[in-house]
């Protein structure tokens, strides 16, 4: 039932109909080529990536999951369509403020390799000040006032 809205031919105006939404798989589905777990995890990743990429892209994505489903178990099909979701939708869905709030901050982890290991998780306004201190701090052209530094380059 709940492939039906995605399998399905759409109702159109009147006494017409319009292809399904996903009209390869559909008719994978049809013939029992593909079963019905199967095609939940295809639509599921489709669904995904429906918005933020080219319709080309997920006709694509359509086609390669639907003959992956055929030839393959479920476990393999979840994999495959797992990377065609992150190739395709890279960023992911966008977090909510929430959690945003919940992972910035600046992070001390454990050395490695004996470097100290800083992580931090900033938005972009505080990513940009971040840089900013850190490339003025750094820059070896700005003396920051310090009047021995002056005095060494020969500078009154």
């Amino acid at each position: 039932m709940t492939l039906a809205a995605e399998l399905l031919p759409r109702a159109g105006s009147g006494s017409h109909t319009g292809p399904p939404v996903w009209e390869e798989l559909a008719a994978a589905v049809a013939s029992g080529d593909v079963a019905s777990r199967a095609a939940t995890l295809i639509t599921l990743a489709l669904d995904r990536v429906r918005h933020s990429c080219l319709p080309e892209a997920a006709a694509t994505m359509e086609h390669a999951l639907t003959v992956t489903a055929i030839d393959n178990d479920a476990d393999f099909l979840a994999r495959i369509a797992r990377r065609w979701t992150e190739a395709l939708d890279q960023d992911g869905a966008e977090p909510s403020e929430e959690l945003l709030r919940r992972v910035q901050g600046a992070f001390i982890r454990k050395p490695r390799h004996g470097l100290q290991h800083l992580e931090i998780f900033a938005t972009a306004d505080q990513f940009e000040h971040l840089v900013t201190v850190m490339n003025t701090a750094t820059n070896p052209r700005i003396d920051g006032g310090d009047r021995a530094g002056a005095d060494r380059r020969g500078i009154q």
